[in-house]
């Protein structure tokens, strides 16, 4: 067995590696090991290809913004979200400054627009801009429904519409297109080159057993094909979809409150540079399917390696898988006899969505482009091809009163002594994964004296 270690992480993806940097900022003597099934790290969630890149800041999304009963608009959770990415911003600020990140390598000023038609949706779309607008984050976002002059902000957009129709729009300049694998390598880059970090790709945690004072991390080495044991005081499970099945296995006390459900995406990408250029921003559309956030569409300018794309989706595929890379089994993995009920219940309480899902992956390219042209009317089918995007799991929980939800979000799961922690969910992980570390930091080390010291460390840092 091999020597007892201050902190396993699974997986290494954004969020695995925002926490491995701030413990590293924190203790720098502590030993941390992290490991990766894959050849090479954020290649599931975290890689470049199988998420929009938007820096969620609750700028031009609108299901973070639902309609209530009363017509009125709830901004709560955008307002949210915007302190909780401007809190990684200034994180990855610091590792700029520090020599740690390229800043301007993996993090491009591009404008966040939303963009509706319709009366009704315009109506929506002004009321949400007023109350939004009074917040200092949102203080310069702009609103118009003057074809002329949304024209001049998404021309693509407006090229060949109908001038009848009724169009609205806001404007936000201070968006952002974020490479969250960039910033995922370029951290783990600096981290590697430390003697007590240790990043152990091809290996694949398989098992986790909790020995009261400690945890044992069973890994096997698919380079050689051999089973070995870490031991740990603590551990993070950051590894996307698995981290179900990883929880199950851990024999977690409210592991039969949770089941998910894997859905994949893909999007349409374009590489026509006379398209492309035609179009600087992030334009998001309403919700398909009652506020489902993977419903929502969006065009997205891209920036990856200094070049530029235009990416349009998502579109929902029904998969057995938890990962990109994973197995078609894994989702009658995570069917325990405890929580079928809660699958069952929550499938049938959420109908629409299934629909939504069998619909989505029953569309073909041609069906995929009519839903482009709704906000492209001048559209190619041949300047577009269909890309594979990211693996997500939507989280069913069954709370304390027996009443079965989705998750939309995040939710941050622990073992009873807080020793073990794990996140659950998809977007917008990425944008929020520094407060999700942060938050992480709290749920497992709290209790400590030292804690004190590190959260005084810490607001120095995201103050600098």
């Amino acid at each position: 067995m091999s020597k007892l270690v201050d902190i396993v992480l699974v997986g290494s993806g954004i969020i695995s590696t925002s926490l491995a940097m701030l413990i590293h900022i924190l203790e720098p003597e502590w030993v941390i090991h992290m490991y990766e099934k894959l050849p090479n790290v954020a290649c599931e969630s975290t890689n470049v290809w199988h998420n929009s890149g938007t820096g969620h800041a609750g700028y031009c999304e609108l299901n973070y913004t639902p309609k209530l009963p009363n017509n009125d608009v709830n901004i709560l959770n955008a307002l949210k979200i915007n302190k909780l990415f401007n809190i990684s911003i200034k994180f990855w600020s610091f590792l700029a400054k520090n020599n740690i990140l390229n800043y301007h390598n993996v993090i491009h000023n591009i404008p966040h627009i939303s963009f509706v038609i319709g009366n009704n949706n315009a109506n929506f779309l002004y009321k949400r801009f007023n109350k939004l607008v009074k917040y200092t984050s949102f203080n310069n976002m702009q609103y118009s429904d003057k074809f002329n002059e949304l024209s001049k902000w998404i021309p693509l957009i407006m090229d060949g519409r109908n001038k009848s129709q009724k169009v609205a729009a806001t404007k936000i300049i201070n968006g952002t297109d974020v490479n969250f694998s960039e910033i995922t390598k370029q951290i783990l880059t600096f981290l590697r080159k430390k003697n007590n970090f240790h990043l152990h790709l091809k290996h694949d945690v398989i098992n986790i057993i909790n020995k009261n004072y400690y945890w044992d991390i069973y890994i096997k080495n698919n380079s050689f094909n051999y089973t070995y044991i870490t031991p740990t005081k603590y551990v993070f499970i950051g590894c996307g979809g698995a981290t179900l099945l990883l929880l199950q296995k851990a024999n977690i006390i409210n592991k039969n409150n949770y089941a998910g459900f894997p859905i994949s995406s893909q999007f349409l990408l374009s590489t026509n540079c006379n398209i492309i250029n035609q179009h600087w921003a992030k334009v998001y559309g309403t919700t398909i399917n009652n506020y489902i956030p993977i419903s929502t569409p969006h065009m997205d300018t891209r920036i990856i390696n200094g070049k530029k794309f235009l990416l349009f989706g998502p579109f929902a595929i029904l998969s057995t898988k938890f990962l990109r890379n994973g197995s078609y089994l894994d989702w009658f993995k995570s069917i325990k006899i405890n929580n079928i009920k809660l699958i069952l219940k929550t499938g049938i309480n959420n109908i629409h969505l299934i629909r939504y899902l069998l619909n989505q992956s029953l569309m073909s390219k041609s069906n995929k482009i009519n839903l482009l042209k709704y906000y492209y009317p001048k559209v190619n089918p041949n300047d577009w091809n269909i890309v594979n995007a990211g693996q997500r799991v939507q989280i069913m929980k069954s709370n304390s009163n027996n009443h079965n939800e989705l998750i939309f979000g995040n939710e941050i799961v622990y073992s009873s002594n807080h020793s073990l922690t794990a996140v659950l969910g998809a977007s917008p992980g990425a944008s929020t994964s520094v407060s999700l570390a942060l938050k992480l930091l709290k749920i497992m080390f709290r209790k400590y004296d030292f804690y004190q010291s590190w959260e005084n460390k810490l607001k120095l840092i995201l103050l600098s």
